[in-house]
């Protein structure tokens, strides 16, 4: 009788424990199914409100990423989530990008999220990129390199973006790089010295640790002898600054007399402006933000001093910056990665750039920030395209790769191939004349960096 009842009970635990094992089993399927699956469909592509800025979402249903930096916690090894990395972001009917902008802080990067923006409106109006509309998370790093990183974890492992795109953030984008490189995530767009290697790095402005050659030879047929360089602090100012150094000694025969690094939130020039007049200067080489350039030109008007000047990036001067006479200097010279679409009226992709901007934000003022989003979501979407109707990050990056002097709307010809992400090696050279920038050369000037000549390549057509 015991012996019946202990066996009655061993066969009820047996049959309970199978049971609960298959409870268990089901769950745990069920997890990883959760877990492992790709962002849900229903997400709306970009979208926005003519004539309105930057919305306080994305404009594609994700969270406000202009709150205080974010906070994520990922326990698992490298941080990375269990999403199949190749096709993270990608949907049935759509492909996530993200992109870091300075919006808050010593200057203004909306308008250049909205050229970024405008473009993907553009492409989605025609359909997206085989049937698959592009949705875009963007993160404010308040110009805060700490912040920044917190932004990039943020669109890897909560946003599960498939690539980055066309960002703009001077003062993150050195420490921010190295995760997404350690993730796999590949970044179009940028132009910082570490940008160059990386084989899931596409940059898309001229080299700023290997230029100098490059370009000294205009800055020195201005007449320039007592040079003075100005730069912003971003991370690599002191790059900058060994570069064009190296130029004007290699090719001009000089050095530079005096060298500052600023802060963006400079308020007031006219302290730099009278000791650089005292130092004996005859030229100021600024590499400045379009704001800070601003206040630099009030200094020097209020100073009544007119040197040589020689700008990067410069050509903000819209209607209320000639009402206010916040202009640089007659003749000044400024070097462009992208054209200005001012200055080549009737251009084809000067046009789409600015009919985009005019249509989907109007009254947003163009500045040489806008185009780099612009070229840099263009390059995008072309590598997507070549990456075919099953895209993964690998295709896009091989896609990438295939790219032979692709002519884009604001660029030179591209060419990437797998060994050399160094494409941009041509400048525009720009003039300040009568209240407006026009062409000081008629073409793209271009270097090659290991030649002895001056212009170690034959300089290319607008096209």
């Amino acid at each position: 009788m015991t012996t019946n009842v202990h066996e009655k009970r061993l066969s009820q635990f047996m049959a309970y424990s199978a049971a609960m094992s298959l409870v268990l089993t089901v769950a745990l399927i069920y997890d990883l199914g959760r877990t492992s699956a790709p962002a849900a469909s229903g997400e709306s592509p970009t979208t926005a409100v003519p004539g309105a800025g930057p919305q306080s979402g994305t404009g594609d249903g994700i969270a406000n990423p202009n709150a205080a930096g974010p906070s994520i916690s990922d326990n698992r090894a490298g941080g990375t989530t269990s999403l199949p990395d190749e096709r993270r972001g990608v949907t049935g009917e759509s492909i996530k990008i993200g992109s870091i902008f300075t919006e808050t802080g010593p200057f203004d990067g909306r308008p250049a999220e909205n050229a970024l923006r405008a473009l993907i409106q553009t492409v989605n109006e025609s359909g997206g990129v085989h049937g698959r509309k592009i949705t875009l998370a963007v993160c404010d790093d308040g110009y805060d390199a700490t912040r920044g990183v917190q932004c990039a974890k943020r669109l890897v492992q909560q946003d599960k973006v498939f690539a980055i795109a066309g960002w703009l953030a001077p003062a993150s984008e050195a420490q921010a790089l190295p995760y997404f490189i350690q993730q796999g995530v590949p970044v179009v767009g940028g132009g910082i010295p570490q940008d160059f290697g990386p084989k899931t790095v596409f940059p898309n402005n001229f080299n700023q640790s290997r230029m100098g050659p490059g370009i000294a030879p205009t800055v020195c047929a201005t007449g320039a002898k007592k040079i003075v360089m100005v730069i912003v602090d971003i991370p690599h100012a002191g790059a900058w600054i060994d570069t064009m150094q190296k130029g004007l000694e290699e090719k001009c025969g000089f050095r530079a007399i005096r060298t500052d690094e600023v802060s963006a939130a400079t308020p007031d020039y006219s302290s730099y402006v009278v000791q650089w007049r005292a130092s004996g200067a005859d030229s100021i080489l600024a590499v400045l933000d379009p704001m800070s350039l601003g206040r630099l030109f009030q200094a020097l008007k209020r100073q009544a001093w007119e040197p040589k000047l020689v700008t990067i990036n410069a050509p903000t001067a819209n209607a209320e910056h000639l009402a206010a006479g916040i202009i640089p200097p007659e003749g000044t010279i400024d070097f462009e990665s992208h054209l200005w679409p001012l200055a080549h009226p009737g251009h084809p992709g000067a046009e789409r750039f600015l009919g985009a901007l005019r249509r989907y934000y109007p009254g947003t003022p163009i500045n040489p920030l806008m185009e780099l989003p612009w070229s840099g979501g263009e390059l995008f979407i072309e590598g997507l395209r070549r990456a075919g109707p099953d895209p993964t990050r690998a295709k896009l990056i091989a896609g990438l790769n295939t790219l032979d002097d692709f002519v884009t709307d604001l660029t030179p010809p591209v060419t990437f191939t797998a060994n050399d992400h160094d494409a941009f090696r041509c400048i525009e050279v720009l003039r300040w004349s009568n209240d407006r920038w026009v062409l000081h050369k008629p073409q793209w000037q271009c270097w090659n960096y290991t030649a002895k000549s001056a212009r170690a390549a034959p300089s290319r057509p607008y096209q």
